[in-house]
């Protein structure tokens, strides 16, 4: 959360000759701290905040980190609580992560980043009440796009469309050119299909398409819903363009296929770099 990273600048000490050039994941200070140490002062971390990263470039291009000589075991606990929760979160194990996230916000009860990063593992483990809660909580400490964007997977869960509605729309509305807008109008035209509104699925997914997300097999079926074959056909293709075994796009194309008769369309060769949702 920003005043987080604010403290963590109080934290680097005087500048010496050790290089800015590893960047780690968007860490509390205590993580941060942790994983500096672990680099044995030959490189300085950043956080993935282009703000934080700019600052620290600005003040330490060249930098030595000096430790505080003792480190209270609540800090060393959040810590570790904290590296410990997104090592889990790369293994795809909620209930861990979940269970780390909850040791994490027990030590440090005003992080935004451990509410919403806790939503996330809720919201896995279908606990969507608890997962809406924490994403809840996090938007009261710091209102942010990543925020708004969880509450709105979580509502959408809930088939509260409307509201996750109004909560992608909000984050789209407080969105800077770092966040991922592709993804968020793709959020956008999933809402949109899933409330009947075909049209306007369509167009959101064109949006998240401009944006560089592979929206392709989405649109294309808001389209063939729409009776617009040819272009319905056109995205499907270049969907399985991306991944010839894309299922969702095969199951779009059958469609199509059948609305159009069974000699309509061919996969074209592939495959090329796909964004994931």
């Amino acid at each position: 959360m920003p005043g987080e990273r604010t403290h963590l600048l109080g934290k680097l000490p005087r500048l010496r000759e050790v290089r800015l050039s590893q960047t780690v994941a968007d860490l509390s200070v205590f993580a941060t701290l942790e994983a500096l140490r672990s680099l044995n002062c030959r490189a300085a971390a950043t956080t993935n905040n282009k703000k934080t990263l700019a600052t620290l470039q600005a003040t330490g291009v060249k930098a030595e980190v000096e430790f505080p000589a003792v480190e209270s075991k609540r800090s060393r606990d959040a810590s570790h609580a904290y590296i410990r929760a997104q090592m889990l979160e790369g293994k795809q194990d909620w209930r861990g992560a979940e269970r780390e996230w909850s040791r994490y916000l027990s030590l440090e009860d005003d992080s935004a980043n451990g509410f919403l990063r806790r939503a996330g593992a809720r919201r896995q483990l279908e606990d969507h009440p608890g997962a809406l809660e924490d994403a809840d909580r996090a938007l009261a400490i710091a209102p942010s796009f990543d925020g708004l964007l969880e509450r709105s997977h979580i509502l959408s869960r809930l088939e509260c469309h409307e509201e996750a509605l109004k909560s992608v729309d909000a984050a789209l509305a407080r969105a800077n050119a770092y966040d991922d807008l592709g993804a968020a109008q793709n959020d956008r035209g999933m809402i949109h299909y899933f409330l009947g509104d075909k049209r306007g699925a369509a167009e959101a997914y064109g949006r998240a398409i401009e944006r560089g997300y592979d929206a392709y097999a989405n649109r294309a079926e808001a389209l063939l819903e729409l009776g617009r074959l040819d272009e319905a056909l056109a995205d499907v293709q270049q969907a399985l363009a991306t991944d010839a075994d894309d299922e969702f796009a095969l199951e779009v194309q059958e469609k199509i296929r059948r609305r159009l008769g069974p000699t309509a369309g061919t996969k074209p060769p592939g495959p090329r770099a796909k964004n994931k949702s």
